[in-house]
């Protein structure tokens, strides 16, 4: 991993070194603007709380990448985001998704110094409760110490005794409808152990302090299913239900969607502008315009391994290189 960041940031000095950065940074200048997926603001003491490093930036990433941004882009809300602009005009949008404690009590002063709003989309039954994501509990187990007969009993419950150890394994147990993946969690939990109850999530009340500052909030279902994978009829609830519960406990309409695990298709997609949303953002990358799908809105997504060099430094070399990368790739039109 330290050799690909060395690699990453060569290719990042040579690219800023030549001028191809400049260049490409003014072709995609009124090609539209930029939102940017994140998920956990952490002080470097809590990183090792994060059970996928991955998700998480220090407040100190977070406030040098919006000083950074300000100075190339506007910064406006995803409403604003997806409205006609002047050509040569930049913007972009801050999401977080999950809606992590974090939220409120680490990235919140952040967003404030700057001025800067964002879309916050929550999985509605994990607020103020001490549930921990799918994902995060099978990443648990399988770090834990008889990781092999975890695997074992993933394979027999996915019915593939060829899964190879690793990632391939993890995301074909994410893939699984939700019921079946709880039970499994269960069952595995009862045998090796679970970890020790903690409030991970915003709970109401942080949520209408956030929502006062101007945090915007979205619906990223009511348990994080994976929807691809559930029925109609699950789908549908899911949507419904998250809807509906966030809008009467902050009292406002909630009109945009995060995909959990960025996980959609033309039914999903079409079940969620019939539950009445608006947008729904994705985790493909690209740039965003007023053309831009409603349902399939792409982002880019923000981490230490894509701001940092190989010495752990914020780079500004790396970071127009993944922002030049992220706008041009699919997703956008």
């Amino acid at each position: 991993m330290h050799l690909r960041s060395q690699i990453k940031s060569l290719l990042a000095g040579a690219a800023s070194a030549s001028g191809a950065l400049r260049l490409a940074e003014g072709w995609l200048r009124g090609r539209g603007g930029m939102v940017f997926m994140l998920h956990r603001v952490l002080p470097d003491a809590e990183l090792a709380d994060c059970y996928n490093p991955h998700l998480a930036v220090t407040p100190e990433t977070l406030d040098t990448f919006l000083r950074f941004l300000r100075q190339r882009a506007a910064l406006v809300t995803l409403d604003e985001l997806l409205q006609p602009h002047p050509a040569k005009a930049l913007h972009f949008a801050l999401t977080f998704d999950d809606g992590w404690e974090d939220n409120f009590r680490v990235a919140l002063p952040v967003l404030e110094s700057h001025g800067a709003p964002a879309t916050v989309y929550l999985i509605s039954s994990f607020v103020g409760s001490e549930e921990r994501l799918p994902e995060e509990r099978l990443a648990n187990l399988r770090q834990g110490p008889r990781k092999t007969e975890v695997e074992e009993e993933i394979r027999g419950a996915l019915n593939d005794a060829k899964l190879p150890a690793g990632d391939g394994l993890h995301l074909a147990a994410k893939k699984m409808d939700l019921q079946r993946k709880l039970a499994l969690l269960e069952r595995l939990e009862s045998r090796f152990g679970r970890p020790g109850a903690k409030k991970l999530f915003v709970d109401w009340d942080q949520a209408r302090a956030l929502q006062s500052k101007g945090i915007q909030f979205g619906s990223h279902t009511v348990r994080h299913a994976i929807l691809t994978a559930e029925s109609d009829a699950v789908v549908r609830g899911e949507l419904l239900a998250s809807r509906l519960k966030i809008e009467k406990e902050l009292g406002t309409k909630v009109k945009h969607f995060a995909y959990p695990s960025g996980a959609v298709d033309v039914r999903t997609a079409n079940l969620v502008a019939d539950a009445g949303y608006e947008t729904a953002v994705t985790t493909a990358p690209g740039k965003v315009n007023p053309a831009t799908p409603r349902y399939r809105i792409p982002r880019i997504a923000l981490d230490a391994a894509a701001l940092k060099d190989s010495r752990g430094q914020f780079s500004p070399a790396q970071t127009r290189l993944h922002l030049v990368r992220g706008m041009a790739a699919g997703g956008g039109r």
